[in-house]
């Protein structure tokens, strides 16, 4: 099933052009879009498409007001496009007539919703009125505008993938490689765009194995035309090789804990502070989990609880922590409290530090976690410092991490 938007102009003549077009496409219908002074142009078009090809089709008229107010023509375009596609497989338009206001709006409404081809019909030129002579029309069509639309779908992608929106990347990703052939797809570089993308898919996951053996496999000089900075995904990929193939558990918990504010840093920047906030308190519980395997091993079960502790007071203080098997469970309040009672310098500190227990408070209240209000923007920005801060205590060369970790834009 086939259909055609069709604008229709005044000019003497312009009704063989129609028709041309029409017996050339034989649509199953025809949207006309017409003014005032162009109405009766149809009733010639539909006179000579049974008079000379035989030829009788179903349509309807939609009148533009002012046909010289470009927007007015591109919404009633638009309108007659989306109604056709709940009916019609295939839409083509032909812009061959009409004002300049109205071609252009159908041209720029089959473009945006991608119809299946663009006609205008041209032929010999009359000197004197330079219009085209009836007999010599001849039918050009541009096939679907995939390249224009393609390259509008990639600055969208862009756009989502510099807001980190990876996974709606990859739906649009989807659909443009569902209109274009492989000679096409290999032109616009679609598959590389699409590696890049989900290697910070997965990586925005978590999920880093993944990522890195995908990142692997794209080579420098084809990326160089779609990344701004190239020299930020060596370091990317620097960062994903060192934290996947270190033997050093110190290094490898050092990286992943920048690798997790860097996380909470980017939904910081999309606006989704609970998600945040989540992060950032795992990120204060891990950085006292570090501190406790650093200075006295993994601690796992009581034992290694009871090895640690100098008092018997202590090591009933701490029996709470231990569940029905054995296992220690700790907590993030649990953790900086033992390394306070071990005269740890950052668990001092965060016995001490008021502000850190009332953004800590603040993350407890919220949807994320036991409470119902949601967490502000302030109150994520505050708690991202000072989970720096305290990283900054454990590991001097944080910063220099946290930097190889932050994503690029396209």
């Amino acid at each position: 099933m086939r259909a055609m938007v069709i604008t229709v102009g005044t000019g003497k003549g312009v009704e063989h052009g129609i028709s041309v077009s029409i017996n050339d496409r034989r649509p199953d219908f025809v949207v006309f879009l017409v003014t005032e002074k162009s109405k009766g142009t149809v009733e010639k078009v539909k006179n000579i498409l049974k008079e000379k090809f035989g030829l009788e089709i179903k349509y309807e008229q939609k009148l533009i007001k002012n046909e010289n107010d470009a927007e007015e023509c591109y919404e009633i375009s638009k309108k007659s496009i989306l109604e056709l596609k709940n009916k019609y497989k295939e839409i083509f338009i032909d812009f061959t007539s009409g004002t300049k206001a109205m071609t252009g709006g159908l041209i720029l409404a089959g473009i945006v919703e991608e119809v299946d081809g663009l006609i205008y019909v041209t032929g010999e030129r009359d000197p004197e009125t330079g219009r085209v002579i009836p007999g010599t029309e001849r039918v050009y069509t541009i096939p679907s505008p995939v390249r224009v639309t393609s390259d509008m779908k990639k600055n969208i992608i862009k756009e989502m993938f510099n807001n980190y929106q990876f996974y709606d990347c990859l739906k649009l990703i989807e659909d443009i490689k569902s209109k274009l052939d492989d000679r096409l797809i290999k032109e616009f570089k679609i598959d590389v765009f699409e590696n890049i993308i989900k290697f910070y898919y997965f990586w925005d996951l978590f999920r880093h194995e993944e990522a890195y053996n995908l990142m692997k496999n794209i080579k420098g000089s084809d990326i160089e035309d779609i990344l701004c900075d190239v020299s930020q995904i060596n370091k990317n990929k620097e960062f994903l090789g060192t934290l996947l193939n270190t033997k050093d558990e110190m290094l490898r918990d050092k990286l992943l804990l920048a690798d997790i504010i860097c996380n909470a840093k980017r939904r910081i920047e999309e606006g989704k502070y609970d998600d945040a906030v989540a992060r950032l308190y795992r990120s204060i519980e891990f950085i006292g989990n570090i501190v406790l395997k650093k200075r006295y091993g993994q601690i796992e079960v009581l034992a290694d609880l009871i090895s640690i502790l100098p008092e018997e007071e202590l090591r009933e203080k701490y029996e709470k922590f231990v569940d029905e098997k054995g296992n220690v469970k700790l907590g993030l309040h649990g953790t900086y409290e033992l390394l306070k009672d071990l005269n740890e310098e950052i668990g001092i500190k965060f016995k001490e530090d008021k502000k850190l227990h009332d953004l800590i408070s603040k993350r407890n209240s919220s949807i994320l976690a036991h409470g119902l209000s949601p967490v502000e923007k302030d109150d994520a920005e505050d708690l991202y410092n000072k989970v720096l801060e305290y990283a900054r205590i454990i590991f001097d060369d944080i910063d220099s991490w946290i930097e190889k970790v932050k994503f690029p834009k396209i």
